[in-house]
């Protein structure tokens, strides 16, 4: 069976950042894509895992959030929204803490939109996937 890797970078023009949305069916050799294209780059990542969020400093690419989405999930009912959720938590606080943002119990309105903006935009990315491998008519 070959090995699918969808790709995209996503533009947040609000908040001036991208990030890099990867949706593959097999984690390990997605790992090894993402090292290629990164040489030095180590991603401790398993092939049972969901997903995985990073941000990565390259010495000559510079910082780049990456957010990984394993689209086997999409066979366990809930679990890709699950998922897409989880990993979209971790790129939010990110995607703040670069930004030099803060937010607590009585500040968090900006992380709200933030949320719903990574939310819409990583599942699209991982509908539009679909072609490439093969069915998610659950998001």
């Amino acid at each position: 069976m070959a090995v699918s890797i969808y790709h995209e970078k996503v533009e947040l023009p609000l908040y001036h950042v991208s990030y890099e949305v990867f949706v593959s069916d097999d984690m390990d050799q997605l790992r090894q894509h993402i090292e290629s294209i990164y040489p030095g780059l180590k991603i401790d990542i398993a092939n049972h895992y969901g997903g995985y969020t990073a941000v990565v400093t390259h010495p000559t690419d510079g910082v780049t959030l990456m957010l990984l989405i394993n689209s086997k999930e999409r066979t366990k009912g809930p679990s890709l929204e699950r998922t897409i959720f989880h990993e979209c938590v971790h790129l939010s606080w990110n995607i703040m803490e670069g930004l030099g943002l803060k937010a607590d119990a009585n500040d968090n309105e900006v992380q709200a939109y933030l949320m719903e903006e990574l939310i819409d935009n990583v599942s699209r990315v991982v509908r539009e996937s679909e072609d490439s491998l093969g069915d998610i008519s659950d998001l």
